[in-house]
């Protein structure tokens, strides 16, 4: 339980550090003036604000619910059993595992980028977020579920 406990310890700093980094991002992009290209569409720059605050909710959103794991014991075990389940992990890595996990908040910043820049790129990397990442991942988990249940 110790460890399950230095890993939730673990996952809150790096929350911490993720939302003190991307506050700071801001900040600095505000007063340098990033994200004003004059080629930046309406759209984008709606697009940009909700990719920003839609990461900070849910970086909240995780931070408050380990918060509460470390502060009540029988939810930290529920959650403990539940993420070292062999069946759940032989699923998570069966679809797409660590690297999808990874890969999708780094085309989101990616593409957070992009909307900074010009609209085309936008449109390509979130197509291949929504389509290829997190529809074939949401996809395999479900046909993987149902195989293995």
């Amino acid at each position: 339980m110790k460890r399950y406990v230095k890993q939730i310890r673990l996952r809150i700093w790096c929350i911490i550090v993720f939302l003190a980094v991307m506050i700071f991002f801001m900040v600095l992009s505000g007063e340098l003036g990033w994200g004003d290209s004059r080629y930046m569409t309406s759209l984008m720059r709606t697009y940009s604000g909700l990719a920003f605050f839609g990461c900070l909710v849910y970086l909240i959103v995780y931070l408050v619910r380990y918060r509460k794991l470390l502060h009540n014991r029988e939810l930290m075990e529920e959650s403990r059993i539940l993420e070292q389940d062999e069946r759940e992990q032989m699923i998570h890595d069966k679809s797409g595992g660590i690297l999808v996990d990874l890969g999708i908040p780094c085309i989101m910043i990616a593409d957070w980028f992009a909307a900074m820049l010009a609209a085309p790129q936008v449109f390509y990397t979130l197509t291949t977020i929504l389509i290829v990442l997190a529809g074939g991942k949401w996809g395999l988990r479900q046909y993987y579920k149902r195989k293995y249940s």
